[in-house]
């Protein structure tokens, strides 16, 4: 018997064009690393004069994802695509693409599902409607991380894997590509540098929710709802003018434009680099409670809500440059 082991566990993916209608994983992601599995819930029957469940009676069920690892220029562009929205990208220096995804603050937003596969030549399993419902991608200059969780339905277990997938490029985003800054407008954006950055994230949770319908022809949820969308942004400085100059903005109940850039010393043609900037409008949502040393330094952590612009028209977008021409 060939065993299962972990080492082999490749993860595939397929866009698909009716949200959970099952299409060949052809794509294959070979930096990120997602766990499946199923969730769900059962019922304990006991009756009156019995010391032991008579029955455990299954209810809901659903798959789950866990992503971890660190994120590339090409394939965040399918956690982008799923949890902020779905776009056509454009052209640019010939052979490379630019993605420019924003959330809208009142209407839907149309985002990617994908058909999930992991496993191996041993064993392998699938499900359908995967989609990120939370995702954090955070970095000091050591290193850049993300993680993530999914949601999907029509979990099967026992299938041959999509062969042959399309390995996707690798491109890291690397801690030395990154830069932040904060200004008071939107069109001022990119302007100031926050020079003694030690750490920052991005988060967004709550992305989405399933819908429930009493209908025996369903298996699992039959829809995605979109739900008040827990944004935030958090950052550590070092304590000096520019650090504790938050202080000033959080008292005022001012906000910050901030953006998050990185760019990669690697083309996607001509003088056109691989990059990821992130845009936000925020304002501080909780005061320090300590202010202390970090790497030999005194420093100050600020955590941040997204919130809604109405002159800049949005929260937040994200603009990604690399050479993918399509999910």
């Amino acid at each position: 018997m060939v065993e299962r082991t972990s080492i082999t566990q490749v993860v595939q993916l397929g866009s698909e064009t009716t949200p959970g209608t099952s299409v060949a994983a052809n794509k294959f992601l070979p930096s990120i690393m997602i766990n499946t599995g199923l969730d769900g819930n059962f019922t304990e029957q006991r009756g009156s004069g019995n010391k032991f469940v008579i029955n455990q009676i299954p209810g809901k069920e659903w798959a789950v994802g866990k992503l971890t690892g660190n994120p590339t220029y090409d394939e965040i562009t399918y956690i982008l695509s799923s949890i902020i929205a779905k776009v056509t990208p454009a052209t640019v220096a010939s052979t490379g693409r630019t993605w420019t995804m924003a959330t809208s603050s009142t209407s839907e937003d149309t985002v990617a599902t994908y058909t999930i596969e992991q496993g191996s030549a041993a064993r392998a399993q699938k499900f359908t409607f995967g989609q990120f419902t939370a995702f954090t991608l955070s970095g000091t200059r050591e290193a850049v991380t993300h993680a993530g969780d999914l949601t999907g339905k029509g979990f099967t277990d026992g299938i041959t894997l999509t062969a042959s997938p399309t390995a996707i490029p690798q491109i890291p985003i690397l801690p030395k590509h990154v830069d932040i800054y904060m200004d008071d407008t939107s069109v001022g954006l990119g302007t100031t540098k926050m020079t003694r950055a030690l750490s920052w994230e991005i988060k967004l949770g709550n992305r989405f929710g399933p819908l429930w319908v009493v209908d025996s022809a369903q298996t699992s949820f039959v829809a995605s709802i979109e739900q008040p969308i827990d944004a935030t942004f958090k950052a550590k400085f070092e304590a000096d003018a520019q650090g504790m100059g938050l202080l000033t903005t959080a008292r005022a109940g001012a906000k910050k434009f901030v953006r998050v850039k990185a760019t990669s010393d690697q083309t996607v043609g001509a003088a056109t680099f691989y990059s990821l900037q992130w845009d936000m409008c925020c304002e501080v949502m909780a005061f320090p409670k300590s202010i202390d040393d970090q790497d030999g330094v005194y420093a100050v952590e600020w955590e941040m809500g997204m919130i809604h612009d109405a002159t800049w028209g949005k929260a937040q977008n994200v603009v990604l440059t690399n050479t993918l021409t399509a999910l």
